[in-house]
């Protein structure tokens, strides 16, 4: 089962790698940025769902011989969350953009909620069984999360709120990809799966740009409510 599932998720992390590209470079809002959105949000929901599938048999595999299957379960399924409601939240937001009120959906607060909730065990976890990473990498959920409820249970304040709240969550996902991509790929380099720098690194460096992205779009875009 594990190997059935590995192959999809696989081929849609690849996909959604080489998709992301599209909406970053094309012009907002056009057709090929809407297209090579959507491939991107399929591929990161197949990576998500299989992600969601193969934490829960990693975790049930636990043994003598895989002492570390119930840290590796976890943490797979705290990054699933953290990836799914980055994507949710990015995608709802379009569909929301012309509120002007509080939003009490239940799927849109309940993934996010669910983003801060695996973030809270996961830091639980991380300083019970003394594991720095998934006490550092818990941040990362726990502020995303409490941003998407936030912006969620506000009233828009901005004109353009949809646009960032977009943005947040795609770019928010292209970082769980990366950063999945180069953990992945952390065994060719000599470096252990759960070496903290490799899953630091890419958040550290793409946060900074996002923030810095979406402070040259608050230049641009009308910032009044009508």
């Amino acid at each position: 089962m594990h190997d059935v599932l590995l192959a999809p998720h696989v081929v849609a992390g690849a996909v959604a790698l080489a998709a992301m590209l599209v909406p970053l470079v094309a012009r907002k809002g056009g057709r090929v940025h809407r297209r090579g959105g959507w491939v991107f949000v399929i591929a990161m929901s197949v990576v998500s769902i299989t992600a969601f599938a193969l934490a829960i048999l990693r975790f049930a595999a636990a043994d003598a011989q895989h002492p570390n299957a119930h840290a590796i379960g976890v943490f797979l399924f705290y990054v699933a969350a953290l990836t799914a409601a980055g994507v949710s939240s990015g995608v709802r937001a379009l569909r929301f953009k012309t509120r002007t009120a509080p939003h009490r959906n239940t799927w849109d607060l309940g993934i996010s909620a669910a983003n801060v909730a695996m973030a809270v065990v996961t830091l639980v976890y991380g300083l019970v069984d003394g594991r720095t990473l998934f006490v550092a990498f818990s941040f990362v959920g726990l502020f995303t999360g409490t941003l998407q409820l936030r912006y969620w249970l506000r009233a828009p304040t901005v004109r353009a709120h949809w646009w960032f709240a977009h943005m947040g969550g795609m770019l928010g996902s292209c970082v769980a990809a990366l950063t999945a991509l180069v953990v992945v790929n952390a065994a060719r380099f000599g470096a252990p799966t759960f070496a903290t720098i490799l899953w630091i690194a890419v958040p550290a460096a793409s946060i900074p740009a996002i923030f810095a992205w979406t402070a040259y779009y608050r230049r641009r875009l009308p910032t009044e409510l009508p």
